[in-house]
């Protein structure tokens, strides 16, 4: 009976295997020739209009400059001079096709920026050293998390100097305008949210626990050197605006993760309230302008 049961799976398989389906293959991938990408400029310096044409397929197009479009068009807006490289990437039955295309932007166009949002955090073009921000240390609140359902942080938030001796208090980060340029001085130390330890040591930082610098918690400190000739960007999705950083380079205090955008809550001449969504939770960073006292 066990022989006859071998024979008989053996018999479904072998006819499983018809010329049929022997015959049966997975289409190719576009070639890049069949994607094309077309850059158009506006009557507005800086500002071009980008259409991707393919004869099928998912696309999505990251502009280089904060901005990821679903989508076979959208409009590219480059405030300040340099080289940006366009992305596409095409999802087709036979897999993931790219191509790039190469904008030279031979002038900054400051109009551009002649918003509220850039104006508060740098301090607008008059302040050419940029406007330094740090840590709201004296409200509660200043840290905080909560769930992603809303935007208080609802499930833990900082008393005021809750992390006092944790190499917090006395980071700086500063915005300038022109360049799009960010310092972020953190005397050789940075505190680190728990869940975001891993990334920190892949930027090859020291990580101890926060218990050796005073009462125990879940979170740590990090002794890790800050780089130079960072940048940022804003990217405005629904009414609302990100702050965003080149994966490796800025974060905002207490949280690093090379894939999240910090969404400001509120900001003013004196104040900025920042947020971040990760899956599950919602993590909240306060800060003022550096020597306003409330």
């Amino acid at each position: 009976m066990k022989k006859f049961g071998i024979l008989f799976i053996a018999a479904i398989f072998a006819a499983s295997c018809t010329p049929d389906m022997k015959t049966i293959t997975i289409p190719d991938a576009l070639v890049a020739d069949q994607v094309n990408i077309t850059v158009t400029p506006t009557t507005t310096a800086n500002v071009y209009d980008v259409n991707v044409t393919v004869p099928e397929g998912i696309v999505k197009i990251d502009l280089d400059n904060g901005t990821k479009i679903n989508g076979t068009s959208g409009q590219a807006i480059y405030p300040f001079k340099g080289t940006y490289t366009i992305n596409v990437d095409v999802a087709s039955k036979g897999g993931i096709t790219n191509k790039k295309a190469v904008v030279q932007v031979a002038d900054d166009n400051y109009e551009l920026l002649n918003d509220p949002v850039y104006n508060f955090l740098t301090g607008g073009t008059s302040a050419t050293n940029g406007r330094t921000w740090v840590v709201d240390s004296l409200s509660k609140g200043h840290m905080g998390v909560g769930p992603t359902t809303s935007f208080i942080p609802e499930w833990w938030a900082a008393p005021p100097m809750d992390k006092k001796g944790k190499q917090i208090y006395d980071d700086e980060i500063t915005f300038v305008l022109k360049g799009a340029k960010v310092n972020y001085n953190n005397g050789g130390k940075s505190y680190v949210n728990g869940a975001a330890k891993n990334a920190m040591v892949a930027r090859g930082a020291l990580v101890e626990a926060e218990a050796v610098y005073g009462p125990a918690g879940g979170d740590f400190v990090a002794t890790y050197a800050t780089g130079n000739n960072w940048t940022w960007s804003i990217t405005k999705e629904n009414g609302k605006s990100y702050i965003n950083f080149p994966a490796g380079q800025a974060f905002f205090m207490y949280f690093v993760d090379p894939c999240v955008k910090y969404e400001i809550l509120s900001i003013s001449d004196n104040e900025l309230s920042v947020r971040v969504e990760v899956p599950g939770l919602a993590w909240y960073v306060s800060l003022v302008r550096k020597g306003w006292v409330r």
